[in-house]
């Protein structure tokens, strides 16, 4: 049976310490997140790199996280097209109706 070399609340300390010691000297939130659990698979036996391997491929592999570049992409070439001006002026006269008939 695997015990744990280190306890949670003592783990969770190292884990916050150091991703918010990270954080304060500037690091990126991706960085100091995956830098701050490196002394914790260091410390614990329990963790080998397949299993870091393995867990990193399942969060990874979420359907919401692939919404996220599309949204991006989305938002980037409606920029580009100016469609958001465009369909403003389309919406305008509409919402001045919306709001007359609103206030009665």
């Amino acid at each position: 049976m695997n015990t744990a070399a280190l306890a949670p609340s003592v783990a969770a300390m190292i884990l916050f310490g150091i991703f918010f010691t990270l954080m304060f000297l500037r690091v990126p939130v991706a960085f100091a997140l995956g830098l701050a659990c490196v002394p914790i698979f260091v410390i614990e036996d329990r963790f080998d790199l397949q299993n870091l391997i393995k867990e990193t491929f399942n969060a990874y592999n979420s359907f919401i996280l692939l919404a996220v570049p599309f949204f991006l992409l989305t938002a980037n070439l409606m920029n580009v097209s100016a469609s958001p001006t465009a369909w403003c002026v389309f919406r305008a006269p509409w919402w001045a109706t919306f709001r007359v008939v609103w206030r009665r």
